[in-house]
Formats: C-alpha cells, sequence, structure tokens
C-alpha cells in the first residue's frame, strides 16, 4: 500500500513493501521524504556522441549537482529527434533540513553540461547549442531510510539505531 510505513529495523515503505535493514547498516523508523524527480534533457550531440564516457560524465554531474550519490540516478531512455537527443532521466533524491520539492528542483538550475559535446549546427546567435532541461516532475513520497554504518564498522541485519554499529574486529 502507498501509506505504508515500516517499522524500526527494516526500511522501504511506499509500493515497495519494507525490507529488513541490511547488514552494516541501521534504520531507525523514522520516515523521511524522498523526491523522484523526472525530466528531459534536449542535448544537441549524436547517440553516437552520447557514449559510455559522456554517459558516465552525464550522471556525474547531475547527481552532484542534486547532491546525490550516482546511484540514485537513473537514465530510463535515449531517444534521437532532429537537432540531437533526448535523455529521460529519473533522480532519487532525500531533501535536507528544510528543503522542499521546489527546491531539488531548483538545483537542476546549476547543472553544468556545457563540457558536452556539440553537434555540428550553431544556434541563432552563432553560439553552439546549449543541453535544455525540460519537462520537470516531482513525486514526493514518505519510506523509512536506511543509513550504512560509519566506516570500519558493522551492524546485524534487523539493527535499529547507531549504536548497533560496532567497530570492525
Amino acid at each position: 500500500a502507498a501509506d505504508c510505513v515500516c517499522n524500526a529495523g527494516f526500511y522501504g515503505g511506499g509500493e515497495g513493501g519494507c525490507e529488513v535493514c541490511p547488514l552494516n547498516s541501521f534504520c531507525a523508523g523514522a520516515p523521511v521524504e524522498v523526491v523522484e524527480v523526472s525530466f528531459s534533457v534536449l542535448l544537441p550531440i549524436t547517440e553516437a556522441q552520447f557514449n559510455e564516457t559522456v554517459e558516465l560524465r552525464y550522471v556525474t554531474e547531475i547527481a552532484e549537482s542534486l547532491g546525490v550519490p550516482v546511484e540514485n540516478v537513473a537514465i530510463v531512455s535515449v531517444t534521437v529527434v532532429e537537432g540531437g537527443i533526448v535523455i529521460e532521466t529519473e533522480v532519487s533524491v532525500t531533501p535536507s533540513g528544510d528543503e522542499d520539492a521546489e527546491d531539488v528542483v531548483s538545483k537542476l538550475e546549476d547543472v553544468d553540461l556545457s563540457w558536452l559535446p556539440t553537434g555540428e549546427s550553431e544556434s541563432e546567435g552563432g553560439e553552439p547549442p546549449r543541453a535544455v532541461i525540460q519537462n520537470v516532475t516531482t513525486t514526493v513520497t514518505e519510506v523509512i531510510a536506511k543509513q550504512e554504518c560509519p566506516e570500519h564498522s558493522q551492524s546485524p541485519p534487523g539493527s535499529t539505531s547507531a549504536a548497533d554499529c560496532v567497530c570492525n574486529p
């Protein structure tokens, strides 16, 4: 159910259900807001130019701008259109402090894609065409987050607090 709340020692919630907190993590049971951001990026490059290196840098730039690990950024699809490609992207963000979905979306303005290779055409002003972020949507859900134990420590599955994390033997 979409309104599922997980107990301490578990994480998840929403439609994904609850899972036992994994090894070396703890799950306190307090819900946190997660903002799922979906958007399209029109890039003035060819599909061939969007190689593995460019893709990794694109994902890294999105992650750094939104303050999330690269694992939270997913490329849903790449479509060839007139003048370039469109990359459908989804990002899972846990806002910090008093941030909300609007604050998260505003961070997209800081995404720097000027390093991308450009296509052959120029815009009307004689400048190389720029990437355009469009069709931004957000979905806010409450989930129980899992938190990793500090470096060089561990905890058993089902842990409920940072106190369960103990130094590695």
